[in-house]
């Protein structure tokens, strides 16, 4: 039944998975989430960031701006918790072990604050 489920999603052309070299700057999509991964010391996946609810069609150029912004965000994230990003090429050598972990970068406590509840900020 799970199959069949997933043959009939995949058919649809609104549920379609696009890969940055499918996609024309100019064309428009629409988009059900954008997502990119966060890595722990050993470079594996720890945990997904999705942005999900766009309000209408995007443009390939928009994707790509957006998707770019969240890879950054997720790969400070990676950083800032020690984690370690995958090789460039994303190839390992097979039974090779993970790369050395980095000592842990000093937490940025800037990105984390806030002002006080009823304060205006420019």
């Amino acid at each position: 039944m799970v199959d069949l489920l997933a043959g009939e999603l995949a058919a649809m052309e609104r549920f379609q998975d696009f890969l940055p070299l499918t996609l024309e700057p100019g064309g428009e999509y629409l988009v059900s989430s954008l997502g990119a991964p966060v890595f722990d010391r050993a470079g594996r996946v720890t945990l997904a960031v999705s942005i999900l609810g766009f309000p209408g069609p995007l443009t390939g150029a928009e994707i790509e701006r957006i998707g770019r912004e969240l890879s950054d965000a997720t790969a400070e994230v990676t950083r800032q918790s020690g984690g370690n990003l995958p090789p460039a090429d994303g190839v390992r050598p097979r039974g090779g072990p993970a790369p050395a972990p980095a000592a842990p970068a000093p937490l940025d406590r800037s990105v984390y604050t806030r002002p006080p509840v009823g304060t205006r900020t420019p």
